[in-house]
């Protein structure tokens, strides 16, 4: 009963549309192919804190300035996801790819902790890349 009234609460309030379409998705099992997730998605999409994350992808796919900090690859992802994105979309794919290149490639402090880390066996940049891996 408390359930129902919790989900009711969300999704019959003023909750954004990340917080309706998790619910919906997370919770409910909705399928993303409905009218009303699709409707929910492009809500996400039009927020715009996403909208700035997305428009400032960089041309490689990477997001943010660095790896690891609040502009950063990282942080762009996690706050991606929080919202309701996930694999199926181009801009998550996008940085994905540009993870799985070979990262001493990058200028961005990629492997500046994340090396010394991974050399001693506590896992930096490749416990982080693998995590996000398992995410989608």
């Amino acid at each position: 009963m408390l359930r129902e009234i919790m989900i009711s609460f969300l999704l019959e309030g003023d909750a954004c549309s990340s917080i309706k379409y998790r619910v919906q998705k997370e919770i409910l099992e909705e399928s993303q192919d409905t009218l009303n997730m699709r409707v929910l998605h492009s809500g996400i999409l039009d927020d715009t804190s996403v909208k700035k994350i997305i428009e400032n992808q960089k041309q490689d796919g990477w997001l943010g300035e660095s790896f690891h900090g609040e502009d950063s690859m990282e942080a762009s992802i996690r706050f991606l996801l929080e919202r309701g994105l996930g694999s199926d979309d181009a801009v998550i794919l996008r940085a994905f790819e540009a993870l799985e290149r070979d990262s001493s490639d990058f200028s961005r402090e990629f492997k500046k902790v994340g090396s010394v880390l991974d050399s001693r066996g506590f896992g930096g940049s490749e416990s982080i890349r693998a995590a996000l891996n398992v995410i989608l």
